[in-house]
């Protein structure tokens, strides 16, 4: 909401500013590609020569919405999603900080539903916490805490198509969606089923 060019002359303005106890005054500006052209224009001077004191830190998810005058002023660092085993391991780690034991299993699901975000995938803990009553969270009790899709219902399409029982594949997807369950997570699941299986046929060294 502060992306007009009013704004930024005012951080024009205070950058200049000394500290008050710090060596350094840092400035954050999340979601930098909302800034408006004339803002933009207002801050190069500030981007070029900012005052020894200061650090002017952009962030954005879309750099190429950022004008290439800005970004030719600045050290830009790319960050990668986490993977699905990292931020498995971040509810392994803060599960046993919080005096949960977690199952791998679980920690995977929960990883997976994090979808390449840390606080998503700690907002999904957190949910799991809420509703279980003991210390111990199975794959099962995340299943039941987030509506993901149960093993069961994955399996039953997985062994329909085995058998080429396309009757029973459309009614275990007519179940699925009916319990309630995410249609693009029970796919991911059947997907990622189907795949360690074939593997295990076909190429157990590459598993």
């Amino acid at each position: 909401s502060n992306n007009g060019v009013d704004e930024v002359r005012a951080l024009n303005e205070s950058v200049h500013t000394l500290p008050y106890n710090s060596e350094r005054k840092v400035y954050i500006l999340d979601e930098a590609h909302m800034l408006s052209k004339s803002a933009w224009n207002a801050f190069l001077k500030t981007l070029e020569e900012p005052p020894a004191h200061v650090v002017i830190i952009l962030a954005t998810t879309e750099l190429e919405k950022v004008p290439e005058t800005v970004r030719s002023r600045c050290q830009v660092f790319q960050f990668k999603k986490p993977t699905r085993a990292g931020l498995a391991k971040l509810v392994l780690d803060v599960g046993k900080k919080e005096g949960y034991v977690i199952e791998p299993a679980a920690a995977d699901l929960i990883g997976m539903l994090g979808d390449g975000s840390y606080r998503d995938a700690l907002s999904v803990l957190q949910k799991v916490f809420a509703a279980t009553e003991g210390k111990t969270l199975s794959r099962e009790t995340v299943e039941v805490a987030t509506s993901a899709p149960k093993k069961e219902q994955v399996h039953a399409l997985i062994s329909a198509l085995a058998g080429g029982d396309r009757g029973s594949a459309l009614t275990a997807i007519e179940r699925a969606g009916k319990s309630g369950a995410d249609m693009k997570l029970f796919l991911e699941l059947v997907l990622e089923a189907l795949r360690a299986t074939l593997l295990i046929r076909y190429a157990a060294d590459l598993r």
